[in-house]
């Protein structure tokens, strides 16, 4: 896991009292999102795919609602 990621986890769970929430992409995204992901080159592809246990490990305790076709809610509670 990239350090950002992880000092992202670390601000969450520190500025959050009870649980902490990210909103994002899901694994079913569109062709045109993995296009403009892929032209970003960003860690997109690799977070996607490692989101939940990265997320379970954290917090260790991990909900996922899926808001869309192709968006979740990641709510991760705080223990």
């Amino acid at each position: 896991m990239p350090n950002g990621r992880l000092s992202l986890y670390n601000e969450m769970k520190r500025v959050s009292k009870y649980a902490a929430v990210l909103f994002d992409y899901n694994e079913r995204r569109s062709l045109i999102t993995d296009i403009a992901e892929w032209l970003e080159g960003g860690d997109y592809f690799n977070f996607i795919g490692s989101v939940e246990d990265e997320l379970q490990k954290q917090f260790g305790n991990l909900k996922i609602i899926n808001t869309g076709k192709r968006s979740a809610m990641y709510i991760c509670k705080i223990e």
